[in-house]
């Protein structure tokens, strides 16, 4: 991928490419082609370029993954840095995330710029009805520089921007091309959001290989979902566990023939082995490539290769091509094989840092190495399996979230002295946060569940409240967390809090 951008890429695809379908919309007429999204992102670029300029920050905000293409595709034309918000996030926690990412230009659809309107400050916004359809293109920045920003959490707190270069991007999803062996006929129907790295990924995998996405807006409804996989004739689908359990438990998919289909992918978190069996029995022909990795490695790590789904339960695969992998200690040190300890990553993949955060981005990277915060071992054919985390985060339907930011949420309500957010087993997202909290004149859970609902995304909604007469701590004053989940132990439904 030597030489080039992303917009680059697009550009070559529908020079190549130029009639066929990119992405397939609900109704016909919101398809999208190759052409098409190069002239329309064009137009608006050139627009852009002018108000902000090549290599500086401009956020993307759209309803829709058609949309959000079209947004995509005019920052990069002009040569920005592509920040991508989250629409299901409420005003509060979106308008907090725009100023901590230093109050950028706003690409925005009509619906989102009609809401963005509606804030006390409101954000400079450009949007398709902005187009200049005459001038000239903006020079394309260096391919090992930025070239988009993801969120690895929805939150009113801390803000952290993974950065993430044309070079790695482009990179990865060349090896994740070659692992699955993608071409141009492929067509993979996809219900992940375009401004998530997993999402966005499956779109720039197709976009190398010319070839189509179905995004799936409406998987509340998984039997619409799978007769439109059937009907559209589908060679692919992605997403999480979430999603492969509801078409499981939700569908009649043990029973539909899918002549076209011929591959699934996963990843976001871990995938129970006992639904990684359901899978591959309710459809023995079509291919399961399980795969790791975060949004700080642009973001596959490793992949499990379909003949080996079901023969390795349990684990994640080797590293993919480009991937350089290490199981280190606490000093750093490579273990032996078999050994648990930190996963640590190399390549061209790995983030640029933290936008606009050095010190945590110090915290991470080591020389150039992503210190994943995951633990796990490898085994004697060079196979990762994953045990834990090294840092506390939980992953609720593939969505990274972080107990911290839940519990500043929760610090904030009258006579909570002390609070902590601990993982609840969920059978359909893996996990959801547990809201602990301890003081006296506790408000009423009702209360607390309200507040978080009016400040958090919905994925980060706790489950339930746990009220503690206090949490316990170590000597050192820290909170004891094996400690914490004693206490909680027999308070709520008989499952292991984590």
């Amino acid at each position: 991928m030597s030489g080039l951008t992303l917009w680059g890429a697009l550009k070559e695809a529908a020079r190549t490419r130029p009639d066929h379908p990119y992405l397939i919309g609900e109704e016909p007429s919101t398809d999208l082609t190759y052409a098409a999204l190069v002239s329309a992102g064009a137009g608006l670029g050139r627009t852009l370029g002018r108000s902000v300029g090549p290599g500086k920050a401009a956020a993307v905000l759209a309803g829709t993954p058609e949309a959000w293409a079209v947004l995509w595709a005019a920052s990069q034309a002009a040569g920005t840095v592509t920040l991508c918000l989250d629409p299901s996030e409420t005003d509060e926690a979106l308008r907090s995330r725009w100023i901590a990412c230093g109050r950028p230009l706003v690409l925005a659809d009509a619906p989102m710029r009609k809401r963005l309107s509606s804030w006390s400050e409101s954000p400079r916004v450009l949007g398709p009805e902005d187009s200049d359809p005459a001038g000239i293109d903006a020079i394309s920045p260096l391919e090992s520089g930025p070239a988009m920003v993801f969120y690895t959490s929805g939150t009113t707190g801390e803000s952290l921007g993974v950065t993430l270069s044309h070079r790695g991007l482009l990179g990865n999803a060349a090896a994740v091309c070659r692992a699955l062996a993608l071409g141009a006929d492929d067509r993979t129907l996809s219900p992940l959001a375009p401004h998530h790295i997993y999402g966005f990924s499956v779109l720039l995998c197709h976009l190398l290989e010319r070839a189509t996405v179905v995004p799936e807006n409406a998987f509340l409804y998984p039997q619409r979902t799978l007769e439109r996989l059937k009907s559209l004739e589908c060679t692919g689908f992605s997403g999480v566990a979430f999603h492969y359990r509801t078409l499981l438990e939700r569908t009649d998919l043990v029973r539909c023939a899918l002549p076209s289909l011929r591959y699934w992918t996963q990843a976001g978190e871990a995938m129970p082995v006992e639904l990684t069996r359901g899978l591959l029995a309710a459809q023995p022909r079509v291919r399961l490539h399980l795969m790791y990795g975060q949004t700080e490695a642009s973001p596959r790590i490793t992949m499990l290769d379909p003949p080996r789904a079901g023969a390795k339960p349990g684990s994640v695969g080797s590293p993919l091509e480009g991937v350089r992998l290490r199981i280190v200690d606490e000093e750093g040190r490579e273990v032996p094989e078999g050994r648990t300890g930190e996963v640590v990553v190399g390549g061209e993949g790995v983030m640029l840092g933290y936008w606009d955060r050095p010190e945590r981005t110090a915290e991470v990277l080591k020389d150039g190495q992503l210190r994943t915060g995951d633990l796990g071992y490898l085994d004697a054919d060079g196979d990762l399996y994953l045990t834990g985390r090294l840092r506390r985060f939980l992953k609720v339907g593939g969505r990274r979230v972080v107990p911290e930011e839940i519990e500043r949420v929760l610090s904030e309500l009258p006579g909570i002295r002390e609070c902590a957010v601990l993982a609840w087993p969920d059978e359909v997202l893996g996990e959801r946060p547990l809201a602990v909290i301890a003081g006296e004149g506790l408000p009423p859970t009702e209360q607390v569940m309200e507040r978080c609902r009016a400040r958090l995304a919905p994925h980060q909604v706790p489950v339930d409240v746990v009220a503690l007469d206090k949490l316990s701590r170590a000597a050192s004053g820290k909170i004891d967390w094996a400690g914490v989940r004693r206490l909680v132990a027999g308070r709520v439904r008989k499952k292991e809090v984590r």
